[in-house]
Parts: structure tokens; sequence; C-alpha cells
């Protein structure tokens, strides 16, 4: 997941209620700026929202100012300024650069391919010191450990990062589906009946009562009739939802299926298998969670609960934009599943992520 890069603004504009503000367009998202900061064309260091600036000042000088425009915890987040959505914090790179004395290393070009890489997040942490903020996650049963079977965790990419990168295959269908405010939650199945019962980011306690185990009740069981008759380990990836999970008044998730603990799938991970691609159960491959939910149904003729499926489309520059503009009441947001192993990527309603900066 991509925090923090040097991104071009694409359009400038100034703001229609404050004379000292401009509305810059960067990535598809429009962040607030200060009036002629910027121009189009410009490079500037942009923060996305749920970056967490860790606020030394002795280390990072440029963070004493960008610190006035984050919470408390020093993260960034959506906010709305006169009445417009702001997502992120736009910095000019001279200032982000400014204590720095060594010339070649303020090569915004070349921190911008370790930034954009596959794991940025060391770099980011030690030459800029901004990591991912982490949502509380609910004190919801007891943790024994981490991750098994070097189980990743499940962070889906925002659609600024791919579309920047030329990633995103403008003009092809994908398969669009909503994303669920809940608690991310894993269970791992492997063919001798091992299994193990996982959150974003821990190993849960098994057999205790709280809302990952009720959950998982009857879905292991699939799991495992799945992974005995192909003898593969198989890790389903789903949203936990309950009526007790980030109770916000503007969440409907909490809501499904009457607010009973429920594990809704959204994706697959595959432990033992070498392509990427099939590891990672992408859209178009044998092993999207889709798929592996008709295998489970064919086996043992129970149908696993998913995620709402909107359906496919054709990805667009406008597709993207819609979805940003939903009305908090419409949900957190979709992701979009690109066909042909490609990868995915999400884009979150604006309305719904200023919301919730407001309430955590």
């Amino acid at each position: 997941m991509i925090d923090a890069s040097f991104e071009v603004i694409e359009n400038i504009r100034k703001h229609p209620d404050a004379d000292k503000l401009d509305l810059a367009e960067i990535g598809g998202y429009t962040v607030v700026v200060g009036r002629d900061q910027f121009k189009n064309g410009d490079v500037v260091f942009y923060i996305r929202e749920d970056a967490q600036l860790l606020g030394d000042v002795t280390k990072w000088p440029w963070q004493a100012n960008a610190l006035k425009f984050a919470s408390n915890s020093g993260r960034i987040k959506v906010v709305k300024l006169r009445g417009v959505l702001s997502a992120g914090l736009a910095l000019p790179i001279a200032d982000v650069y400014a204590h720095i004395n060594d010339e070649k290393a303020k090569d915004w070009k070349a921190d911008n391919e370790k930034l954009t890489s596959e794991f940025p997040a060391a770099f980011l942490l030690g030459k800029f010191g901004i990591k991912h903020y982490e949502l509380p996650c609910p004190r919801d049963g007891e943790s024994v450990g981490g991750l098994p079977w070097c189980l990743p965790k499940s962070d889906e990419e925002n659609f600024q990062a791919l579309k920047r990168d030329g990633q995103i295959p403008w003009g092809e269908k994908c398969l669009v589906t909503k994303k669920l405010d809940g608690s991310s939650m894993s269970i791992c199945c492997a063919p001798d009946g091992e299994w193990h019962l996982c959150s974003r980011s821990n190993e849960k306690l098994k057999g205790a009562d709280n809302n990952f185990s009720r959950a998982a009740k009857g879905v292991v069981e699939l799991g495992l009739a799945w992974a005995k008759h192909y003898n593969k380990r198989i890790v389903l990836r789903g949203e936990l939802t309950a009526h007790n999970i980030q109770q916000f008044n503007f969440n409907k998730d909490k809501d499904i299926n009457g607010g009973k603990p429920t594990f809704n799938l959204y994706g697959i991970f595959m432990p033992d298998e070498v392509d990427f691609h099939n590891r990672d159960g992408r859209y178009g491959t044998p092993y999207h969670f889709l798929e592996i939910a008709k295998q489970i149904k064919d086996l043992t003729g129970i149908e696993i609960k998913t995620v709402p499926i909107i359906g496919e489309e054709i990805l667009t520059k406008e597709l993207f934009k819609s979805y940003t503009l939903k009305p908090r009441d419409w949900g957190e947001g979709v992701v979009m599943n690109f066909y042909n192993g490609v990868g995915s990527c999400k884009s979150k309603s604006l309305d719904y992520l200023g919301k919730l900066s407001q309430v955590l």
C-alpha cells in the first residue's frame, strides 16, 4: 500500500468559496491547497488519507508544518474545507527536502521508485517518517501469535497508485464488488484438517466466544472440505460484519444478516502456488473467490456468503470517479477486480471517508 509519493498536479482551480484556497486534482482526487501555492504540472509530495506522520520534527523538520493538518495521532484524513472534501495533503518538494544537505539525496524521481515499489514501507518510514495508520481493531478474541503460513496482511491498493503507474487496464472489463466496512478475517484450511482463524494481523484463539469464532462456524468446514478434495492449502479471506463492529450510524454493513457475526468472502490466497496471479486468487484465474465459492457449492451443496457483487463494468476514469462521489449511505466504496490476473484496487467514497474521519 502506497501512503505517500511524488505526484503531478493534473489540474488546479480556485476554491469556489475561499479566497485563499485552490483545489488541486491529484491522482483523481481533489486536494485543497493554498491559493497560488501550485500550478498545473507541478510535482508535489502527496500524502494520502490514512497515512500517519510520526511527528519527530527533529528528524523530519517538514512535519512541523504538515502536522497542523493532521489529527492528534498524526493521521491524515479526508476533511471538508469550506464545503469541499479534501483527500490527503500536498506539499512542495523543497519543503520536504529542506533539511537534507546532501544534494544527491534530494532526487525525488529516485525516491519515487522506492516509494512506489512493492514494499515501500521501510523506506517511507526511514526517510520521511510516515507509516500507514492502523484503524483501531475491535478487541474481539484473544490473539495467539502472528499470521501463519507467511500469510500477508490483506491490504487493497488504492486506485490512485495503480492509475499513476499505468497498471489499470483501461477499456477492459472488471468485476466490481462492494467494499464492506467491518473487520478483516481469514480462515486458513489444510488437507489434513489443520486450520487457523485470523484477523488482519494476528491468529485468533479458536473456539472462543467472540465474533470471529461465531462467524467461522460452518465456513471452516467448507474450507476444509475444499482443501481435502483438491489436496491444497487455501486461505479464505473475508470481511467480518456484526452489529457491534464499526458501529457508526452511517455504516449499514453492520446490519448484514440481521447483525449476526457473518463472514463475507472477498478473496482467496493460495500459499503453495508459485504463480502470484493464482496465489492471490485474481479475477480470471481458477482461484478467484467466485470460482472457489462455486466449487464449494458443487462439492458440499452449501453456498458460502460473499461480499455483494455489483457486476462487470468497463474500466474508465469516469467509473472510478463515480464511486468516489457516492454518498456515505451508499457505503465505503468498491473493489475493482481486473480480468486476466492483472490485479485489483479499491475506490472509496470520499463522503464516507470524510464522515469516518469525524468519528475516528
